[in-house]
């Protein structure tokens, strides 16, 4: 086996996307040395550079705090409440409490940092103009300078952590593996923080980078953190073609704030039989289920999508909303004429692809996951967006819960000790996993677990599929040990990697698949198409790791 580097540190923060920036320098400015490892590089890896970026802060704080044309007839109050019933009901109050009135702070903050407000809209779901646009690279780069600001602030770039480890019922460290040198990487850590985004790549098609894979959310429920709201998965139009595009959300900017029509093939706006009130511009969960109904039902167009259509704006005014929205949000180098027919005589054809994960690690208001040492923060989590998430929502929540997160692990590791460094048994598995000969295919089991799922847990589900979901799941973790290398090299190792990911895979979708069998009803982003109907009992679904097995509980709210 290669040398084992081993590391010491009072916070580990997994992940360098918004929240585990955020994370980290809160954490740091509590006098602690913190680790921010990244299986990238900071500042541009994860969800949070790659953002439309616009951030929610409550219209009067926005005029007040912000010196933008908010309106003072808004209050955190009322976005708490466009936030619960956006959520179906479903979300934690008390986190949604906390947030909305902690989030002016931190967006003032971020200002006062160097972001630079572009533009302050209406976003969907919102009563009021609460929509803070800043550039999402502008949004992760005035982060990222503060992170290298701080001397406490070690990076660990390059390095994907594989597992946490416990003892004695506290997290206390990590194992993880440096993907440009193949060398592995033992951590000590007095507390932790998973900031690891969303798992979208569970689906084959999504809007997010391809790292995204719910590490953090695996890595968590098998530490013994409680899971909740796993069913609820946003999805967004994105691009069905060409294959260089496929899962850019461009097709839903053109709807949301273009005024885009969708067509289904034959030629009718199919939004008039789910929202007819507010048509397009509807929540992006019915707009995903409206037109996966459209595409399953055959509907769809060549590329198993629906219809984008512009033709109805005139030339100039989409040319002139290019000019002052889409620069704003880091267009300027996209040219949709150099990829797509023109816009302003031929729709786009688009699909629902995975956008955000409402569901994750159960945390409470101080971002603890009720495991010793172990706080989480941003989409990794649970309870702050309940069924459905407002847009806007996730990057207020990325610099806000990242904070609390931060502050509250530095507090924690002040009063934790030292472990000594993880053994080394997780190594000898990734070994065994890169020196075996085997018969199965790592590559093509997670492609059967991204097709299974989105036939079976996209945004339509059902008993039938749930249980073939079980079925795939199964199969594919019998296969598991079987599974070979082509490629033995351990340097950025893609396949490898893969094969390291299959258990979180398969943890997610099951994970998921529990959840979606267990709520029969439709709610939010949920839709049952053997329960159309929501129920009037509320209850927030919650997995659990007994052994080896995941099981699902329903929690009355």
């Amino acid at each position: 086996m290669t040398q084992i580097e081993q590391i010491k540190t009072d916070v580990l923060v997994i992940g360098s996307g918004g929240a585990g920036m955020r994370a980290a320098i809160a954490a740091a400015d509590q006098g602690v040395s913190v680790l921010l490892v990244t299986k990238g590089k900071a500042g541009v890896s994860g969800a949070t550079v790659t953002a439309i970026a616009d951030v929610s802060v409550d219209s009067k704080s926005a005029a007040e705090r912000l010196n933008l044309p908010g309106d003072r007839s808004d209050s955190p109050e009322q976005f708490m409440e466009d936030m619960i019933q956006g959520g179906a009901g479903l979300n934690n109050v008390r986190l949604v409490e906390r947030f909305v009135h902690e989030v002016p702070a931190r967006v003032e903050e971020l200002i006062a940092w160097g972001a630079k407000v572009r533009n302050f809209s209406v976003s969907p779901g919102h009563r009021y103009p609460r929509a803070v646009i800043i550039n999402g690279k502008d949004f992760a780069l005035t982060l990222l300078r503060q992170v290298r600001s701080r001397s406490k602030i070690q990076i660990l770039e390059q390095t994907a952590v594989l597992d946490l480890h416990k003892e004695d019922g506290q997290i206390t460290g990590a194992w993880a593996l440096n993907l440009a040198t193949g060398q592995y990487v033992s951590i000590s850590a007095k507390a932790t923080v998973l900031a690891t985004g969303g798992a979208m790549n569970v689906f084959p098609v999504t809007t997010a980078p391809n790292d995204l894979l719910g590490d953090g959310i695996a890595m968590g429920v098998r530490a013994g953190a409680a899971l909740r709201d796993m069913e609820f998965q946003t999805f967004m139009l994105g691009c069905a073609a060409p294959e260089s595009l496929r899962g850019n959300n461009y097709p839903y900017v053109l709807v949301c704030r273009c005024g885009g029509q969708l067509l289904n093939r034959e030629g009718e706006r199919f939004l008039t039989k789910t929202d007819p009130v507010r048509m397009e511009k509807t929540t992006r969960d019915k707009l995903a289920i409206a037109a996966a109904k459209e595409i399953l039902e055959g509907r769809g167009g060549p590329n198993h999508g629906v219809w984008v259509s512009i033709r109805h704006i005139p030339r100039n005014v989409f040319a002139y909303y290019q000019q002052w929205y889409e620069s704003s949000l880091g267009f300027e180098t996209f040219d949709p004429k150099t990829f797509l027919p023109d816009l302003c005589e031929n729709a786009v054809e688009a699909i629902p692809a995975a956008h955000f994960w409402c569901g994750g690690i159960s945390i409470d208001e101080q971002c603890s996951t009720g495991l010793p040492g172990l706080f989480a923060a941003g989409e990794c989590t649970g309870g702050l967006h309940g069924a459905n998430r407002l847009s806007g929502n996730a990057m207020a929540e990325i610099i806000t819960m990242g904070t609390i997160a931060g502050e509250n692990a530095a507090q924690s590791a002040m009063h934790l000790p030292q472990s000594p460094a993880p053994p080394n048994q997780y190594f000898e598995e990734a070994e065994r996993i890169l020196t075996k000969t085997g018969v199965e295919d790592a590559v093509a089991l997670k492609h059967l677990l991204q097709k299974t799922a989105w036939e079976t847990a996209g945004p339509l589900r059902s008993e039938a599929g749930c249980l073939r979901a079980l079925e795939t799941i199964s199969d594919v973790r019998r296969r598991f040990p079987n599974v070979g290398l082509s490629c033995k090299t351990r340097v950025l190792n893609r396949e490898w990697m893969d094969a390291l990911s299959l258990p979180n895979l398969c943890d997610i979708l099951e994970a998921v698949i529990l959840s979606a069998q267990i709520r029969r009803e439709s709610r939010g982003s949920h839709f049952r198409s053997d329960y159309p109907d929501s129920c009037s009992q509320l209850f927030f679904t919650q997995i659990t790791r007994k052994g080896a097995a995941q099981t699902a509980e329903i929690h009355t709210i």
